[in-house]
């Protein structure tokens, strides 16, 4: 099977740019003093509440472009349990290369039920850890399972991925094509639905 590869940049460039090294050194001084960062890259994000995925702000550009623009502020709001502000913090932490701080707050934002830091936090989990021990690999798929369950795209094209390639049969295969309906919600040219077509695809053709 054609290995999927889920890039760990910002997936929407629009959210990213490069931050000030204050502005980092304070994000991070500020995370190690929190409590909810301790030890939180232990927890498998599939275990975590809520159990239903967080309202999306009211206008998702202008927040991301607010946290573009404002880093530090918009990581103070990730403090106050605003998940899209753990999130988008994340996405510029990763950006810059500060992929630990961004491992933990992608956890922080799927705790706080927005999907695609599930996703992300799933995807990181892959090459973050320097072994992949069964219960991780298998945290690692529930995760993706979790966010394709609220919808989203990249979530659900990886756990299609993940479901065949720990288990090539034809229960796994049926339960990946229905995964895969939500890849393209965001139409045919988004990256989640190319590589979910590809996957697709390599399903069809196993059966022929």
């Amino acid at each position: 099977m054609k290995k999927l590869i889920l890039l760990l940049l910002c997936l929407m460039p629009l959210l990213c740019q490069a931050m000030s090294e204050n502005d980092i050194s304070e994000i991070k001084q500020l995370m190690s003093k929190n409590p909810i960062f301790i030890n939180n890259l232990d927890k498998c994000p599939a275990d975590t509440p809520p159990n239903k995925k967080a309202k999306s702000p009211q206008d998702y550009t202008v927040a991301a472009a607010y946290c573009r623009n404002n880093t530090l502020a918009c990581y103070k709001k990730c403090e106050s349990e605003q998940g899209y502000a753990c999130y988008f913090t994340a996405l510029n932490l990763q950006q810059n290369n500060q992929k630990q701080a961004a491992e933990q707050l992608f956890q922080r934002g799927c705790e706080l039920g927005v999907a695609s830091a599930c996703t992300n936090r799933a995807a990181g989990a892959m090459t973050f850890m320097d072994t992949l021990t069964v219960e991780r690999k298998q945290c690692i798929t529930r995760t993706f399972e979790k966010s394709c369950r609220w919808n989203d795209p990249w979530g659900c094209t990886m756990y299609a991925a993940e479901l065949i390639k720990n288990d090539d049969s034809e229960e796994s295969y049926d339960h990946a094509l229905d995964a895969l309906i939500m890849s393209c919600v965001y139409g045919k040219s988004d990256p989640a639905c190319v590589q979910g077509m590809e996957l697709k695809q390599y399903i069809l053709n196993q059966r022929d």
